[in-house]
C-alpha cells in the first residue's frame, strides 16, 4: 500500500517497501549468432524483478535484482542468462545539497551491454561481468548559481579472450548560473581516465547553455574541446578534438520527444582504444489510447583511426514497446530491439532483432522486464 507524501514531501517519503515482477516474453531472434549468415530461431525468455526500498527522513535507498534467460528452440549452444544485483540511494545532506548514487554489478552478454550501446560498439553475443557507478553532488550556492560534482566508473570484463578488458572512471565539475526564467548558463571541466589494453587520458572542458522557448518545448547547446594524452596510440588522428552536442525536447500532454546530436572522444570497449564519435538520436514517448508506445534509437559514426584506413565505423540501434496495463497487477507488451553494425574493410554488415511479447504480473507501481 502506497501512502501519498505531504505537500513540498519528495517521492522517497513514500512507504513502499517491496517492488517485484514477473513475466515471460515468447518471441523471436532473426540472427542468434549475429553472424554475417546467422540464422534466426524462437525463444522464450523468463524474467523476473525483486526490489525493497528503505525510506527516511532525509532520503531512499533500494536494493534491487534482476535476472533474464533466453531459451532457444533449436539454437540451444546459445541458451543463456543475464543477472544484475545494484543498489541506489538520494540524501539530503543539508537544506542546499543533495547526495545520489548508484551502483550495480552485473553477468551479461556483449548484446545486452548498455555501455557497449553508448560507445557505439557492436559485438556478436559474448559473456560479460560488469561494474557500473556513479554519484552526483547537487549543492545550490546562492539564489541563482548551482555546483555539481560528479564521477562514474565503468568496468567490462570480457570472457572472449579476443576481447580486451575495459575501465573508464571520470570526474566532472559543472558551475551553473540561472541567467532568467528560461536560460541557464554552465561552465563544466572533466577527465576521464581509459585502460583499454594501455592507458589514456582525456580532459573536456565545454560551457552549456539551456533554454526554454515554451512551456512545451526546451532547447540545450553544449560547445567545447578535449585533449587526450595516452601512453601508446590509442587510435585517434589528433590529441585535440571538439566536444559538444545539441538537444531538443518537446512536450504536449503526456507525450514527449527528445532530439539530439553530439560529438566527443569515447572509449571502445572490448576492441580497444579511442574514437571521435558522432551520434545522433531519438527518443519517442506517446499514448495510443489506452497503451503507451516508446522508441529509442541511434546512429553512431565513429571516426578512422590513424593506423586504419578502413573509414568511419557506422552503428544502428533501435528498441521499441508497446505496453498496456490490463488490471492492475498485468501488462501485455510488444518489444524489440534492433543493432546493426556496418560495413568495416572487407566485412559486410551485420545486423539483428529480438521481438517478443511481454507477459507480466507486478505489483502495482513496479516496473517490468523487457529486451
Amino acid at each position: 500500500m502506497a501512502v501519498t507524501p505531504a505537500p513540498g514531501q519528495p517521492d522517497w517519503e513514500l512507504t513502499r517497501r517491496w517492488e517485484y515482477s514477473l513475466g515471460l516474453a515468447p518471441g523471436y531472434d532473426t540472427n542468434v549468432g549475429f553472424g554475417g549468415a546467422g540464422s534466426g530461431d524462437f525463444l522464450v525468455s523468463p524474467l523476473a524483478d525483486l526490489g525493497r526500498v528503505f525510506p527516511g527522513p532525509k532520503g531512499r535507498l533500494r536494493v534491487r535484482g534482476s535476472g533474464r534467460g533466453f531459451v532457444y528452440r533449436q539454437e540451444t549452444t546459445w541458451n543463456r542468462a543475464d543477472g544484475e544485483l545494484s543498489v541506489d540511494g538520494t540524501r539530503s545532506l543539508a537544506t542546499s545539497s543533495t547526495l545520489r548514487g548508484a551502483f550495480s554489478a552485473g553477468l551479461g552478454h556483449t548484446d545486452s551491454n548498455h555501455i557497449l550501446s553508448e560507445q557505439g560498439v557492436v559485438l556478436s553475443p559474448s559473456r560479460t561481468h560488469v561494474l557500473e557507478g556513479s554519484t552526483d553532488l547537487d549543492i545550490q550556492a546562492g539564489r541563482r548559481s548551482t555546483v555539481r560534482i560528479s564521477g562514474r566508473l565503468y568496468y567490462t570484463d570480457f570472457v572472449d579472450p579476443q576481447l580486451v578488458d575495459s575501465l573508464s572512471t571520470r570526474a566532472s565539475l559543472s558551475l551553473g548560473r540561472h541567467l532568467s526564467e528560461r536560460n541557464t548558463l554552465a561552465v563544466q571541466y572533466g577527465a576521464e581516465y581509459s585502460r583499454l589494453g594501455s592507458s589514456a587520458v582525456s580532459q573536456v572542458g565545454s560551457l552549456e547553455w539551456e533554454g526554454v522557448l515554451s512551456r512545451h518545448s526546451a532547447v540545450l547547446v553544449e560547445g567545447g574541446i578535449s585533449y587526450t594524452s595516452a601512453e601508446v596510440p590509442q587510435g585517434l588522428v589528433n590529441a585535440w578534438n571538439p566536444y559538444g552536442g545539441v538537444s531538443f525536447a518537446r512536450e504536449l500532454g503526456r507525450s514527449r520527444v527528445i532530439l539530439y546530436a553530439r560529438r566527443e572522444v569515447v572509449p571502445s570497449f572490448g576492441i580497444g582504444g579511442l574514437r571521435l564519435a558522432d551520434r545522433f538520436g531519438l527518443r519517442v514517448s506517446v499514448p495510443v489510447g489506452r497503451a503507451w508506445f516508446d522508441l529509442e534509437g541511434s546512429h553512431v559514426q565513429r571516426g578512422a583511426t590513424e593506423s586504419s584506413e578502413q573509414g568511419r565505423e557506422l552503428s544502428d540501434e533501435a528498441s521499441f514497446g508497446l505496453r498496456k496495463g490490463v488490471g492492475r497487477r498485468c501488462a501485455i507488451a510488444l518489444e524489440g530491439h534492433y543493432r546493426r553494425r556496418g560495413p568495416v574493410g572487407p566485412t559486410p554488415a551485420v545486423d539483428g532483432l529480438q521481438a517478443a511479447l511481454v507477459v507480466s504480473f507486478s505489483n502495482p507501481g513496479a516496473g517490468g522486464g523487457g529486451i
